[in-house]
């Protein structure tokens, strides 16, 4: 017996697994239930098979195929964001009414094409989280010839994926508002005005009403009473204010005498560290969005790394901190050396700070698999710690050197001329292992990710020179073995964004850092600081959409984390040098912010993330939801998680503990 089923039922079916409203009901033939298979998409020795969905994932739509032809046609679907890559195709012998369906990821645009002999027709479209889509494939009369011709229709309206991410940024702008405002009000001393008033009403109120009690109907005399206090109150407020007059005198003569004492002694070095407070806010706000793109960032593509190519808000976060390690070097010499401390004990502290941050990343990276075999050797914190020893131990002779020098108009680029010739020679070592290292059974100076890009050509060249050094030296076993492009490119090699080549330009990032640090250094003002910084940040800036050619593919070296490439890192100095700023004006300059929250975790930076990435999954900190796949439940967790780090930075401030390597 032929299994037959309305196709009303069937579209309802679909759109209730979506958790939606039904919204089409004019629906008029039935289909066979072999008719709804999944859509059995291949390129050469590749098959993706999307089943129809049973239940809801995250950031897809389901695509019904319909062919209403009489001739075979060939639909073909790809990854919007996957450069120069074959697309995944299956033939549809037409007509059916349903000749198949898939999931269709909804993050990134999609490229759809249709193609036979009667013509063909693409499409990039970016469909909506949660939606239902029908491509009706047809034809029209063309001059008495049938072209083909498709129609790509939602069938259902979903809620707007990015909502709850807007949701968000109101309720902690709102609260930020309110905070800014609590604090304005503290600092006029509106607060105390209010207490004090209310303090004086109080006690009026009880002194009123012990006279009336103790004096009954005695009110003629209380009267007088009251009179001859009132005439004491003022007598004695009138002496109290000219003994204020004689303090204030004395003080202020006491205050002139001490300033004219801190100007003789201007020369001395400071009792009091002065700390960067801008700089603290700026490495807070990298940690805490850290800290959110590490719990998975509710799912938002946005705010998670790249595929590959391109630039997202996660991708700014650890690029920053190297800026900022090179910026805070500066100061962490300048006591070194006002200290006097020996240049083996100065040389020893960098190597061993080096050695500490190396073992805690190896340390955090055997939290999921300690096999010792398959142990994954980069990683964040090591990358931090080869970055650290070679910039330090190139800075240390000339920053001693530039010390004993007279500050002039560019004392912070001429006094450390033979620093920046190192640097731009790494820098040349990197471009040319980069485009000039012969790689096996690749092109030199290959940047793409292998897999399916450049038409599947170079299945096995996944980064290049940059993989192909982490290969020969760490071995397959010890690098990253899942990059981001498994999903978009379905490269087999692993690949390691924390490889070799890329920790000689994160140096150069760190070097920029220091930089930004030796011109707080050598000017006081804050004008020729904030000068100097946005001439680096345009120049640096302008050179990186130059590199790229100002688009995500096709520029001579596109802007890409996972190699750490020339225009990234210079990208990534140019944001710094432009945030640095603006948090250097806000809270620095004009006091307008002390920083909170983001201060907190970052004067414990170290603590904090070592924490978050050793319990990041233990209750109260996080949870699994009844509905992972809910943006708005995800999102709700991962706020969650990174104020609760935030709010541990608070208290360690308040008990004034900070830890440092």
């Amino acid at each position: 017996m032929e299994a037959v089923i309305d196709r009303r039922i069937f579209f309802v079916f679909g759109l209730l697994s979506f958790g939606q409203t039904p919204t089409i009901a004019v629906i008029e033939y039935d289909v066979h239930t072999d008719y709804l298979s999944p859509c059995q998409l291949t390129i050469a020795h590749l098959s993706l098979e999307h089943a129809m969905p049973t239940e809801y994932l995250m950031d897809t739509a389901l695509l019904y195929v319909v062919s209403s032809v009489g001739f075979e046609v060939v639909y073909g679907w790809q990854h919007g964001d996957c450069y120069e890559c074959p697309l995944f195709e299956v033939t549809l012998n037409g007509p059916r009414l349903v000749n198949c369906s898939h999931r269709i990821q909804t993050k990134y645009p999609n490229v759809l094409r249709v193609r036979s002999e009667n013509g063909s027709w693409s499409a990039k479209e970016r469909l909506t989280d949660r939606g239902v889509y029908l491509l009706n494939i047809t034809t029209e009369d063309a001059n008495g010839r049938l072209d083909l011709a498709c129609d790509l229709r939602p069938l259902n309206s979903p809620p707007n994926p990015d909502l709850p991410m807007l949701v968000a940024f109101l309720i902690f702008a709102a609260l930020a508002a309110v905070w800014v405002l609590l604090v304005f009000l503290h600092k006029r001393g509106k607060f105390d005005k209010i207490l004090r008033k209310n303090r004086i009403q109080a006690d009026g109120s009880d002194r009123k009403s012990e006279i009336h009690e103790e004096h009954g109907n005695e009110a003629k005399n209380n009267e007088f009473e009251l009179a001859d206090e009132k005439d004491s109150d003022r007598k004695h407020e009138s002496a109290l204010a000219e003994e204020n007059k004689d303090e204030e005198k004395d003080n202020g003569s006491q205050s002139e005498r001490q300033n004219s004492a801190v100007l003789a002694n201007a020369s001395d070095p400071p009792k009091v560290k002065i700390r960067l407070h801008s700089l603290d806010a700026f490495r807070g706000l990298s940690l805490v969005v850290m800290i959110f793109v590490n719990y998975g960032s509710a799912g938002y593509y946005y705010i998670e790394h790249a595929i590959w190519n391109g630039l997202t808000v996660g991708d700014l976060v650890f690029p920053w901190f190297i800026f900022m390690m090179g910026t805070s070097m500066v100061f962490s010499f300048r006591g070194l050396f006002k200290n006097e401390i020996s240049d083996m004990k100065i040389v020893w502290k960098i190597v061993w700070r080096s050695i500490l941050l190396f073992g805690i990343g190896l340390f955090l990276g055997t939290k999921y698999d300690n096999d010792m075999e398959w142990i994954r050797i980069p990683g964040v914190l090591q990358r931090f710690s080869a970055t650290y020893l070679a910039t330090a131990l190139v800075h240390f002779p000339f920053a001693k050197m530039a010390a004993k020098k007279e500050k002039t108009l560019f004392g912070d680029v001429i006094h450390y001329w033979p620093e920046w010739v190192i640097m731009l020679a790494l820098l040349a070592l990197n471009l040319s292992l980069t485009f000039a290292l012969p790689v096996p059974d690749c092109p030199t100076g290959y940047l793409g990710p292998g897999g399916l890009a450049n038409n599947a050509s170079y299945w096995n060249c996944t980064g290049g020179s940059a993989g192909y050094i982490d290969k020969k030296i760490l071995s397959l076993q010890h690098i990253y073995r899942t990059p981001t492009i498994k999903d978009v490119y379905y490269s087999t090699e692993p690949f390691d964004p924390e490889g070799i080549l890329g920790t000689i330009t994160s140096v150069f990032l760190c070097f920029l850092g220091l930089q930004a640090g030796k011109i707080i250094a050598m000017h006081k003002n804050p004008i020729p600081i904030l000068i100097r910084w946005s001439i680096w940040g345009v120049l640096t800036g302008l050179v990186a959409l130059l590199l790229c050619n100002a688009k995500q593919d096709g520029g001579w070296i596109p802007l890409n984390k996972n190699l750490w490439s020339l225009s990234y890192v210079l990208a990534m100095a140019s944001t710094s040098f432009i945030a640095l700023s603006i948090l250097y004006i806000l809270i620095d300059v004009l006091s307008l912010w002390n920083g909170a929250p983001f201060i907190y975790p970052g004067m414990n930076s170290i603590v904090i993330y070592f924490c978050q990435s050793a319990f990041s999954n233990n209750f109260p900190v996080s949870w699994q939801m009844p509905d992972p796949q809910s943006h708005w439940q995800a999102l709700i967790v991962d706020c969650w998680s990174a104020s609760v780090w935030t709010f541990v930075a608070y208290l360690l401030y308040r008990k004034n503990i900070f830890v440092a390597l």
